[in-house]
């Protein structure tokens, strides 16, 4: 997995490896899942307790990696949709060779 940071974009590469090397297709399911950035700890905690109000089942705020946290869903369509907030200091200090302090 990889985690690339382009500006406010965040993209997450993963690669399955029950895949047997097909090229891409897209009118074949394909997409693993979409993720939204969050601002903040609280923006991720607000955004769950406006789905909570929708009534949608989502799971629980989990920490991610050391450098975040985050949340998902299943929309209609069966796509996992999740909500992500990345502590860009943790972040930074990951890839610049500065340790990551996490406190449990």
């Amino acid at each position: 997995m990889a985690i690339l940071l382009v500006g406010t974009l965040i993209l997450d590469l993963y690669q399955h490896t029950a895949n047997g090397g097909e090229r891409f297709d897209p009118p074949r399911t394909g997409l693993d899942h979409c993720a939204f950035r969050a601002d903040s700890y609280a923006d991720l905690e607000q955004w769950a307790r406006w789905l909570d109000t929708k009534g949608v089942e989502r799971s629980e705020i989990r920490e991610t990696g050391g450098v975040g946290w985050m949340f998902d869903f299943v929309d209609p369509d069966g796509l996992q949709i999740e909500f992500l907030f990345l502590d860009q200091a943790k972040v930074s200090a990951m890839y610049t060779g500065g340790s990551v302090r996490i406190d449990a």
